[in-house]
């Protein structure tokens, strides 16, 4: 299950059948300390299943809006994952295997960019808006629901895997933290890999917020998480730690197809259209996750034969933003505001505004 997951992780350079993780380039400003730790396991026992890979409990950086602000802006982080097949979890970075820096409720920094900034000017919708981060340290695509330690190489200990637990004890711990879903706009950004937390765990968001999801105050962007279906024998075990998409994995078995292919987009998009919840996906025709990995040859034709399979997957989604050039996401980059009109952020904003669908696609055949 890949490319859905593609970390931004500044991993070691994976094998050549996954599509994952580039480093970042961009400058990320941060705000000194102006956020809080939270850690569900701590606050309310019920969450003591909601554990890192290494046992630590796991958690979320919390930045409160402005006061009365009702709108939050949810940020699921990625990382890659691993599954011990072709991608080892000995080569995962610590800061991905355990809890966020602090205890419970200690002072913690968040990004000062893109959908997190503070500037009125640069993010006009969200700068007065509840900041949350959904930290990622399961490496498991958020999927996972072990109980006990599973074996790995990683450690002689083992791990566990329990990204899906985690990702309900994160949801639960924003109505604590005072998100009232009858009243608030709630924007879900599954980034890179963490869109595949979003796909995977939506019937989790519209079971807590099912208000918000019925009312259209519930919306998901998934940045830089879309892949377009690629005929490859080697990708990895994905769904080793549990469903990709639940109803597609129901379909696929009950049809006799893999279920690990559910990390297409055109695969899962049927079932989370489904559901009602407006989604908005970002994705580069040229996303660097996945070209250095799906087009190995390097070659001009093969990017472009690559570019026109990624416009034509987008063919079902009724809110698009792709640009032609090679990137990966935009969502907490630079990228947000920046680029030739519309650019991301004008696309958002009409999206946020219940506007007409707009599909925005560079390189689209006319």
């Amino acid at each position: 299950m890949i490319a859905l997951w593609l970390a931004c992780a500044q991993n070691p350079e994976p094998p050549p059948a996954v599509v994952e993780p580039t480093k970042v380039k961009t400058k990320t400003r941060v705000r000194q300390g102006d956020a809080v730790v939270v850690l569900p396991a701590i606050r309310d026992p019920q969450w003591a299943a909601a554990r890192c890979n290494d046992g630590t409990p796991a958690g979320l950086r919390h930045r409160p809006g402005a006061e009365g602000s009702t709108t939050w802006v949810i940020k699921v982080a990625g990382g890659f994952f691993c599954e011990d097949e072709r991608i080892p979890c000995a080569e995962r970075e610590r800061r991905l295997t355990t809890g966020p820096p602090g205890q419970d409720g200690a002072p913690a920094d968040l990004s000062d960019i893109g959908l997190f900034s503070r500037d009125a000017t640069a993010n006009p919708l969200f700068a007065t808006a509840h900041h949350v981060q959904f930290e990622y340290c399961s490496s498991d695509l958020w999927l996972g629901t072990s109980t006990e330690r599973q074996a790995t190489p990683a450690s002689p200990d083992g791990w566990y895997f329990s990204g899906r637990t985690v990702f309900a004890a994160n949801v639960a711990a924003l109505k604590a933290l005072g998100l009232d879903e009858t009243q608030a706009r709630i924007l879900v950004v599954g980034h890179s890999a963490g869109g595949a937390g979003v796909v995977g765990n939506l019937s989790t968001l519209t079971a807590a917020f099912p208000s918000a999801a019925a009312s259209g105050r519930l919306k998901v962007v998934l940045d830089g998480s879309w892949i377009p279906a690629v005929d490859s024998p080697l990708l990895p075990a994905a769904d080793r730690w549990g469903p990709v998409q639940e109803a597609c994995d129901a379909a696929a078995r009950a049809e006799g197809r893999d279920p690990t292919t559910c990390i297409y987009g055109p695969n899962w998009w049927p079932h989370v259209a489904s559901t009602g919840v407006d989604v908005l996906v970002q994705i580069s025709a040229l996303d660097t996750t996945q070209t250095r990995v799906f087009v190995p040859d390097r070659s001009a034709d093969a990017a472009e034969t690559w570019k026109r399979n990624a416009i034509a997957s987008l063919a079902p989604l009724p809110w698009v933003y792709s640009r032609a050039h090679a990137y990966h996401v935009v969502t907490f980059e630079k990228g947000f505001s920046e680029g030739p009109e519309p650019t991301f952020r004008d696309v958002l904003s009409a999206f946020w505004a219940d506007e007409p669908a707009r599909r925005v696609i560079e390189g689209a055949a006319p």
